[in-house]
């Protein structure tokens, strides 16, 4: 169930806890009279000059002062919400934020809930829903690229891409169906059926563009680097110079670290999550090799694999059995323990490095470990890199794009095999109803609560 748009709503719209400032944003039809109770002598002055932050001492219910603070007017309808908007820019701290939220409500106000603000900006007509993910995906984003793919759904890059295919659906469909409402009328063979060509060109305008979803998935949750090879070559110790911190325990104790522990990284624009996995053996204990599970499942979900090798040892049978179970994978081979003397040469199974990314580190003492963070770069670039200028995709477009290409589908298939027109035309308007929920223009309130409640209070 929707919350009611008839109330004017209130939120802080700024993080709480101490700050320079704190921003409380009331919307709604009665922001002006609602405001009009905490504003020393009125509106008046805020409302003839719209969108000019203006000095005001803020009163509680009892007349006292609860700030001395900036006060701006947004008119409706060309607001965020789409409605009369007041911001009141405090100083910064819970009390005042909270006592100046208090006495609004006091005055008919309702505290809004999760995503209000933006919902009120989709349901009067601001924004589609793609460009209020796009707000979302810009709150939550942490990474260049998937800073670039926000802003693109913010702008509307989406938004035009699926309203160019709704367009020559309605095109297609219009027609078709007024010819289906009057048989009576005199007309041609060609008049009285769709042209399976052109559907199959629509079918594949959605194909390509849910193919892009596959490439920007990653961006969602970072590329997934798994550090794997046998115990106590060092994986641990390398991850806690990855981090710059002491994350994971190192012992010289073989087994040491029985789990997958993942810790989120950021190296340049690129972000990344990075998987420690228990080291890979034939001769495990029992509770070791439950790690050693989850260390091929980190491997098989991976985006990239570091495999860390001891050189002051020659290549074992295990290295060279990681090395060939994991050749899959993009791959940058780390030799480490350097500060000692090398007695792992990579000559001896050639076919094992061949065209890898071979880096020399010292994850004791820190050595190599830029030469490693470049070549980290390097993968995401490669793999990340054409992203930003894809179309961006979340997994709930995705969805739908499929749905609509199976219904493209059908009712190729169906015109093919001389169906009547209602059949083909059922299929047509699946494909289209397909479209308009992904911008909106077609919605229900679960798909809106299940969008806007992603996004904080006042968002």
């Amino acid at each position: 169930m929707l919350p009611d748009m008839s109330d004017t709503i209130v939120a802080l719209a700024t993080p709480s806890g101490e700050g320079g400032i704190a921003v409380i944003r009331l919307s709604g039809a009665d922001s002006t009279s609602i405001a009009s109770n905490v504003i020393e002598n009125g509106v008046g002055e805020t409302i003839e000059n719209p969108r000019m932050m203006i000095l005001k001492n803020l009163l509680d219910k009892n007349g006292g002062i609860i700030d001395n603070a900036l006060v701006v007017y947004f008119k409706t309808p060309t607001t965020y919400t789409g409605e009369d908007v007041i911001e009141f820019h405090c100083h910064g701290g819970d009390f005042v934020s909270h006592k100046l939220i208090e006495t609004l409500v006091s005055h008919g106000a309702r505290r809004a809930e999760a995503g209000e603000f933006t919902m009120r900006a989709f349901l009067n007509g601001r924004i589609d829903l793609t460009q209020a993910e796009g707000i979302l995906a810009l709150i939550t984003t942490g990474a260049s690229p998937s800073h670039s793919r926000a802003v693109s759904l913010l702008r509307g890059g989406l938004k035009e891409k699926i309203n160019s295919i709704r367009d020559k659906l309605l095109d297609i469909i219009a027609p078709f169906e007024a010819i289906i409402d009057h048989p009576e009328d005199d007309m041609d063979d060609e008049q009285s059926t769709v042209n399976p060509d052109i559907l199959a060109l629509i079918k594949k305008e959605i194909d390509d563009l849910a193919a892009g979803f596959v490439e920007t998935s990653k961006l969602e949750t970072g590329m997934k680097i798994a550090i794997v090879g046998r115990p106590n070559v060092g994986k641990s110790s390398l991850m806690n110079c990855l981090l710059m911190k002491r994350r994971v325990l190192v012992h010289d104790t073989p087994g040491t670290t029985r789990d997958v522990i993942t810790e989120e990284l950021m190296l340049g624009e690129g972000r990344f999550r990075i998987y420690d996995t228990a080291g890979l053996r034939d001769d495990a204990a029992d509770i070791e090799r439950e790690g050693i599970e989850l260390t091929k499942e980190a491997i098989d979900e991976a985006n990239a694999v570091i495999v860390v090798l001891d050189s002051s040892e020659p290549l074992s049978k295990e290295d060279a059995e990681i090395l060939r179970n994991v050749s899959h994978k993009p791959l940058v081979i780390c030799l480490n323990k350097s500060d000692k003397k090398s007695k792992l040469s990579v000559d001896e199974q050639p076919e094992l490095f061949k065209s890898k990314s071979i880096i020399r580190v010292s994850a004791l003492k820190g050595d190599g470990v830029d030469n490693l963070i470049d070549e980290l770069k390097k993968l995401y670039s490669e793999n990340v890199g054409e992203v930003e200028s894809a179309i961006p995709l979340l997994k709930r477009h995705h969805g739908h794009l499929l749905k609509a290409s199976d219904a493209l589908e059908d009712a190729i298939e169906a015109i093919e095999i001389l169906l009547a027109p209602d059949a083909i035309a059922l299929d047509l308007r699946i494909a289209l109803e397909e479209m308009l929920f992904i911008t909106g223009e077609s919605f229900d309130d679960i798909l809106l609560n299940e969008i806007f409640s992603n996004f904080c209070v006042g968002k």
